[in-house]
């Protein structure tokens, strides 16, 4: 991974969590980050976001002009009806939106990322380019 994308987002999670994938916040004032899960297997890099209430059509993923992917949600909740004299008595979760940018390690397969969501979880798979075994080759000396 290039150092001006670690200087760029730096946090305590890419400096006691994991140096090679770091995931940076851009969260909006109004709404909390949702709690994220990343492993790793031999072919791919894994995330699984709690996105409860969410349908797959409330997401966004795209690369940003720095190779990031930026995952991006937005849902309003339905507020109560005055008409029909609803009122919360008590209100613990609201929905939002939010906004997450991963910087990808440098071996993800960025044309193979893809994206599901189910059961309240936004799981992003990231697979891993194959290693290219080097060619023996020789070099003509001039």
């Amino acid at each position: 991974m290039s150092n001006h994308r670690n200087n760029r987002h730096h946090s305590m999670w890419d400096e006691l969590m994991n140096p090679v994938f770091y995931t940076g916040d851009r969260v909006s004032a109004r709404a909390a980050s949702p709690a994220i899960n990343l492993y790793e297997t031999e072919e791919a890099y894994e995330a699984q976001i709690a996105a409860p209430g969410l349908a797959k059509d409330d997401f966004t993923l795209t690369f940003d002009d720095e190779g990031s992917l930026v995952v991006r949600a937005n849902k309003q909740a339905a507020a109560a009806d005055p008409a029909l004299h609803e009122r919360y008595l008590r209100r613990e979760f609201a929905y939002g939106k939010f906004s997450k940018a991963f910087v990808l390690p440098d071996d993800v397969d960025r044309d193979a990322v893809t994206a599901r969501a189910a059961d309240g979880i936004l799981t992003i798979t990231f697979p891993k380019l194959k290693p290219q075994a080097a060619a023996p080759r020789t070099i003509t000396v001039e």
